[in-house]
This record gives structure tokens, C-alpha cells and sequence, in this order.
């Protein structure tokens, strides 16, 4: 598997899907697939690709989630399509199947749709609202939709940031698109409550991850031959550690699903429990590095900053307290036997 670093390239904003393709042509996402003993596999080739493109490993991991969820439903992945998997539910921006004479249509919008532009196909959330139906009892339906339809209305005036630019995040508006039965996965719920959504839920984490891996290993490149302080080697020293840490999570993560690979508390709890370590890492590398090396290290290192800003914001995905309880509540729920396959 061939990776490009980013900052190697000098069009680091243009050629995203070229760079996918390429992966893809090269087979770097014919793994097994989650719990059939090589998790560990699977999420070290997303660290691989972050390591050196966060951008890139952004795309990936939806790739890799929607083929997964494909082959998970049941469904054969269409050969030689990039795909992207488009879920973020927010106020004022979602999409709804509604039944109509002429069939069933998906209409509203989707906001942070990754890869508008560059995948051939998404997976959507869209909900279904009976009528009367009290607010929040819909149920989710995932519809594997054209991602190339000229019919969409794209906006992309809401990502006002630099970072991630170049994968072309935007808010998606349908107007009454048909879709067909075999265009819905699964059953109502489905994707919510399948295991899979666990497995699926530590593929950003793994590029988190490597995303600060690739820091790491850039403030050790800065470093070396110089003639450093102590205060310096002292947060290399800190970011060294966690770098290691976040290879044990994922290592340890893998292990937890291969054992159980069926079982949706224990995907559920390995999964809050890794991405919880590997936040606290990641936050821990990227102040360190800005620690280490000062202001220089976002005003005079074009590669760096950028690396920061990624990281920053795409770790922002962990939702902080809020996830921090959750994995609470599971681990006072969490059975003695599962807490002490843990510590094995």
C-alpha cells in the first residue's frame, strides 16, 4: 500500500478522490471485516493513511465503514465506486422519506456530507414520520443514494474553516429524489442497532489517532540533530509516551471485538472506552507539540498547522462530558465477566 503524504504533494488541496481511488485500486480496503480476528488490522490501516493524510484518512474510514455496512446487510459494495457514509444529524437539517404517487422520495437536507463532489455513492440517515407520530419515534432508514445527482442542491457557505477544505464537506439539499425499495438498507432501526455501528464507531477514532501519530513523529523529524533544552525534551518525551498509548488502545480494541464479535454491549463499551483514551491522547500530543516548539510551530510550519487545526477539529467528535458519562453508565452496567475479560 503506497500513501502520499500530504504535505509531500504540492496540490495537498486538490486530488483527494484521486488519492482514494488510487488506495482503492490498490486493494488497501480488502481487510476482513470487523471481528473476524484482524480488527486490529483494519484500524491500523486507517492510522497508516492519517499518519501521513488526515484528510485522506477522513474519506477513508467512510469508505471502509459503508462497504462494511454493505456486506453487513447483506449487500455486494458496487466495484470501483468510492463511497461515503452521510449521518450527522442536526437541527434544521435533515432528510425524510415520505410516500408519494409516484413512490417513495427522500427530500430536506443533510448537513457535513463529506466528499460532495468526490464519492459516487452515499449512505444516508433519513427518517420516516408516520403521521401524528410524536416527535422522536421515527425510525431511522439508511438509503444508499447517487451521490452524483445533478438534482442536488449543494451548499457549501457553512464550512468556513480551512482545515479539511479539500474534502469538500457541505450541506446536501434533496428536492423530492425517488428512490426504489433496494435503495433502502435494511429494516427500519437497522442501523442504529446493529453491532457493526460499534465496530464502525472506532474507525474515526483510529484516525484520530493517526493523525497524532504523524504529529508525534513529525515533532521527533524537527527535533532531532538540534540541541534541545530540557523543557523541550521533556514534552517530546510526554508526546512519545502517548503516541504508544494510542497504538495500545487500538491494539487493545481490536482484541475486545475479535473476542466478542457479536456481542453489542461489549462493541458498545470497547468502543466508548477507546475513543475516550485515544481523545485524551490526541488533545495531550497536540498541546505538547505546541508546547515543545511555540508559536513557530503554527505560524512558520505550513504542515504542522494544518495538522493541528485537522486534529483539532476532527477530534471534536468525541463529545467531551457527555460521552464521558456515557461510558460511565456502561461501565456500572458492564457484567463481572466482561470487566474481567478486560483486564486479562
Amino acid at each position: 500500500m503506497t500513501v502520499e503524504r500530504d504535505h509531500d504533494d504540492g496540490s495537498a488541496t486538490s486530488g483527494l478522490d484521486v488519492r482514494m481511488r488510487r488506495l482503492i485500486a490498490d486493494g488497501a480496503f480488502d481487510l476482513p471485516a470487523p471481528g473476524g480476528g484482524h480488527t486490529a488490522v483494519r484500524l491500523r490501516r486507517l492510522v497508516a493513511i492519517s499518519a501521513h493524510d488526515l484528510a485522506l484518512g477522513r474519506l477513508a474510514e467512510a469508505h471502509l465503514d459503508a462497504i462494511s455496512i454493505l456486506r453487513e446487510a447483506g449487500r455486494t459494495p458496487v466495484a470501483g465506486c468510492l463511497y461515503g457514509v452521510w449521518a450527522s444529524e442536526a437541527p434544521g437539517a435533515q432528510l425524510h422519506l415520505t410516500s408519494t404517487s409516484s413512490g417513495t422520495v427522500v427530500r430536506g437536507s443533510k448537513a457535513f456530507c463529506t466528499g460532495v463532489g468526490l464519492v459516487d455513492r452515499a449512505l444516508v440517515t433519513a427518517r420516516a414520520e408516520p403521521e401524528h407520530a410524536p416527535r422522536g419515534n421515527e425510525r431511522v432508514f439508511l438509503v444508499d443514494l447517487d451521490a452524483r445527482d445533478p438534482s442536488w442542491v449543494v451548499d457549501p457557505g457553512g464550512w468556513s474553516t480551512q482545515a479539511f477544505a479539500e474534502t469538500n464537506t457541505a450541506t446536501v439539499h434533496l428536492d423530492d429524489v425517488t428512490i426504489d425499495d433496494a435503495q433502502v438498507i435494511g429494516p427500519p432501526g437497522w442501523y442504529l442497532d446493529r453491532v457493526g455501528f460499534w465496530h464502525g464507531a472506532l474507525a474515526p477514532a483510529a484516525c484520530w489517532a493517526g493523525g497524532a501519530m504523524g504529529l508525534a513523529d513529525h515533532c521527533r523529524a524537527t527535533g532531532r540533530g538540534r540541541d534541545l533544552d530540557e523543557h523541550t525534551l521533556a514534552h517530546l518525551g510526554v508526546i512519545d509516551s502517548a503516541r504508544w498509548e494510542l497504538d495500545l488502545a487500538l491494539g487493545a480494541a481490536g482484541a475486545a471485538i475479535d473476542a466478542a464479535p457479536h456481542d453489542a454491549g461489549e462493541a458498545q463499551h470497547t468502543a466508548a472506552r477507546a475513543r475516550t483514551v485515544i481523545e485524551r491522547a490526541v488533545v495531550l500530543v497536540v498541546d505538547r507539540a505546541m508546547s515543545a516548539f511555540g508559536p513557530r510551530l503554527l505560524a512558520q510550519d505550513e504542515w504542522a498547522a494544518r495538522r493541528i487545526a485537522e486534529l483539532q477539529l476532527y477530534v471534536r467528535q468525541h463529545h467531551g462530558a457527555r460521552d464521558h458519562a456515557t461510558l460511565g453508565r456502561l461501565s456500572l452496567a458492564c457484567p463481572a465477566e466482561r470487566a474481567d475479560r478486560a483486564r486479562s
